[in-house]
């Protein structure tokens, strides 16, 4: 009796199904109906596609060999969507009247436009997402605003003190030193009496280290000083733990009005045709940020006409005279970052007596997040050795990486015989992993993450048309590039001494190697002359 029931109900529901399927095709087949039906699928259709490709004009990165054929094929599709759409109604040939169309061709060719128009409006939607993706990242990363200078002094304690805001420290005894950045300190000094609506007492210092000392030691209670020094006292034996023994419980930001800005190198008129340098910072911050110590200075001469890249590195501790700050002051090269990203551009200009005129910033934070969104890349070492940071083994040969093994690789140098210059090589062969893997077509797998990956970590001073330009030259001639790579290191053998940013006590520093400078001076000579540059010219020419 059951099975009869069941049978019965199955019976009843396909009869349904034929019922509304007669019905359908009973509406569908009417043309009045599908008329109106058309042209509402065939304006969303008209409307998606319109709307992409102004997405794809404005972004100006196809050259003209892709975007016309891009467009030729669209506007086919649209086309043949129309004619499947509207061809019963159209009339014969020669103006004739119109005979009756064969209702099944009729049905199936209004199916193939259906399904045309679907297809379309679904590319069309993809393509505006992801179009509009890649334009807002690009937007985020250039055009950085040069002229806005911030400063931010926190209000420090001991790590393991229980106070967590402003209003903790109404009772304690505390500290600040004049000499690092004193019209900072003095603006944070009203603003924290606003705060507390009366005169707080702090004690002087005259040296910012006995004064971090004191916090330490519990002689003082909190203290203000200015966010970039931690990264100075990060770079300081002893200190490299800072940020783990003192926290931060508020933050006084301010504009730097008075602030000196420093020039920047004038840009050349057309970037895809020119020679130009760009210096790549890297540092140890969660996102990216125009006052921090570099831990990773390379100068990227590029000339686009001959495809010749030339990467210089020079060391972080490499001792430098800053530019702009204080005639005759000396420092760490990863000291000039806490001053602005354009101090360490002027200073390196002056070092190597070229112009740099664009920057590219980003966070070792973004820098896993990137190669891992690249779904890793393969480094090539010139030795085998662990690496105590990631805990990898590396090997000599090809290494395939992932973002935090990276980062590894390139950061350390005390499981290495040669320290510094292997530091610096390793980074400049991660730099040339990264642009072999960015012009593969294996990244267009990984497009949505890796744009994802770039959001607060990277910046660059390059304008939004400036780097629409060299992408649209790229795609035009799919030329590969000759990648070189030269350090300054020279022997690499340190010695103890003043600097400007930590002007009490002597701290390790890298003198300055001419020779290896000046035929840096001359390898940047060769790739804006239009040379390529060879293995044996990036050898240290020998006395004869």
């Amino acid at each position: 009796m059951s099975r009869l029931l069941e049978r019965e109900e199955g019976m009843t529901m396909n009869n349904r199904l034929k019922e509304t399927r007669t019905k359908f095709l009973t509406w569908f087949k009417k043309l009045d109906n599908w008329t109106k039906l058309a042209g509402a699928i065939f304006a969303l259709t008209t409307v998606f596609t319109i709307w992409m490709l102004i997405t794809i004009v404005g972004l100006n990165m196809l050259p003209m060999k892709f975007l016309i054929p891009i467009i030729l094929v669209v506007v086919l599709f649209v086309v043949g969507a129309f004619f499947a759409f509207f061809w019963p109604k159209l009339p014969a040939k020669g103006g004739k009247k119109k005979k009756k169309p064969d209702q099944k061709k009729v049905l199936i060719t209004r199916f193939v436009g259906l399904i045309l128009a679907l297809c379309i409006v679904l590319i069309d939607a993809v393509g505006i997402r992801m179009l509009g993706q890649l334009q807002g990242a690009i937007g985020d990363m250039t055009g950085v605003d040069d002229d806005t200078v911030y400063e931010i002094v926190g209000v420090y304690v001991r790590a393991d003190d229980h106070a967590a805001e402003l209003s903790d420290v109404a009772a304690y005894d505390l500290a600040l030193n004049y000499t690092y950045d004193k019209e900072s300190i003095e603006t944070a000094v009203k603003m924290m009496n606003e705060a507390f609506k009366k005169e707080m007492t702090f004690e002087e210092y005259d040296d910012s280290l006995v004064m971090v000392e004191a916090l330490l030691t519990g002689t003082e209670d909190a203290l203000l000083m200015n966010a970039s020094y931690v990264t100075v006292l990060e770079s300081m034996e002893g200190y490299e733990d800072i940020s783990l023994r003192i926290k931060c419980i508020h933050e006084f930001k301010m504009v730097d009005k008075d602030a000196q800005q420093i020039e920047i190198s004038e840009k050349p008129e057309d970037i895809t045709k020119e020679p130009f340098i760009v210096y790549v910072s890297g540092n140890d911050t969660k996102s990216s940020m125009k006052k921090v110590r570099s831990d990773v200075n390379i100068l990227a001469v590029v000339n686009p006409t001959t495809k010749q890249v030339l990467l210089i590195n020079t060391p972080r501790d490499y001792y430098v005279e800053i530019a702009s700050v204080k005639e005759g002051a000396y420092d760490k090269l990863t000291h000039c970052g806490i001053y602005g990203i354009e101090c360490s551009m002027a200073t390196l200009s002056d070092l190597y007596d070229h112009p740099v005129p664009y920057y590219a910033q980003v966070s070792f934070n973004g820098f896993v997040r990137l190669i891992d969104a690249m779904g890793g890349i393969e480094v090539y070492s010139d030795q085998s050795f662990f690496s105590a940071h990631s805990q990898t083994d590396i090997v000599k040969g090809y290494n395939f990486l992932n973002g935090e093994e990276a980062l590894s690789f390139v950061r350390e140098r005390h499981n290495l015989p040669d320290g510094d210059a292997a530091r610096g090589r390793h980074q400049m062969a991660v730099i040339q992993a990264i642009i072999k893997k960015a012009a593969s077509g294996a990244i267009l797998t990984h497009y949505g993450d890796i744009l994802d990956s770039m959001g607060g970590c990277f910046g660059t001073n390059l304008s939004n048309d400036e780097a629409s330009d060299l992408v649209k030259m790229q795609l035009n001639d799919m030329a590969s590039w000759n990648i070189k790579s030269f350090s300054v290191l020279g022997d690499g053998y340190g010695e103890k001494n003043y600097t400007y940013s930590i002007p009490n006590q002597k701290v390790y520093v890298l003198p300055q190697n001419q020779d290896y400078i000046n035929h840096a001076k001359t390898l940047i000579d060769k790739v804006f002359d239009g040379e390529t540059i060879t293995d044996e010219d990036l050898a240290l020419p020998t006395a004869e």
